[in-house]
């Protein structure tokens, strides 16, 4: 039995940690920076799994007590 993974997309991972679409992009490039590895479709736009919400949503959280360089540093 082949088990379903469900990917989100940007708008879907921005409107569930209530920031912008920009947001989550930037977040995410500067954990690519960092060598964070997200699955892309053909079309090389990110596709993200439970784990990458839930790295974005400690940035997001970490936000409110660190630099942004400090709480993607805590990710990667």
């Amino acid at each position: 039995m082949q088990s379903y993974i469900k990917y989100l997309s940007t708008k879907e991972v921005a409107e569930r940690l209530l920031v912008s679409p920009t947001t989550v992009r930037k977040y995410s490039h500067m954990l690519e920076d960092k060598g964070y590895i997200f699955k892309k479709d053909d079309k090389r736009w990110r596709q993200f799994s439970t784990n990458d919400l839930e790295a974005l949503d400690h940035i997001v959280t970490l936000r409110n007590f660190a630099s942004l360089g400090e709480a993607i540093e805590s990710v990667v």
